[in-house]
């Protein structure tokens, strides 16, 4: 087991998503290994569009889910819902850090 898994959600982030995967990317580089889950769901602004330009990096995984105001009412329960999706995608990664560091 060694490296950083860093597991992060979107929604309407477009002005920021730039900088957080460069600050991900630094974070990660402390370690031997890391890669970058993201979980986007229902933006209306430019947060999808930018998300998928990245999904070509080898590090980065991102999953994108429509609806999710609509299925999950409550804020808390679609947080729980995307944290659990990308603990999931986490798993089924076969990547074993050591740590992972979650943003919500």
């Amino acid at each position: 087991m060694s490296g950083i898994a860093i597991l992060a959600l979107a929604s309407n982030v477009d002005k920021y998503i730039h900088r957080f995967i460069g600050l991900a990317k630094e974070v990660g580089e402390c370690f031997s290994s890391h890669h970058l889950f993201i979980h986007e769901s229902d933006s209306i602004d430019g947060t999808r569009s930018l998300l998928r330009g990245y999904a070509s990096h080898d590090w980065i995984d991102v999953i994108c889910e429509n609806g999710l105001r609509k299925r999950f009412p409550h804020e808390t329960w679609r947080l729980a819902h995307a944290r659990q999706v990308l603990l999931d995608k986490l798993v089924a990664s076969n990547f074993k850090p050591a740590l992972v560091l979650v943003f919500d």
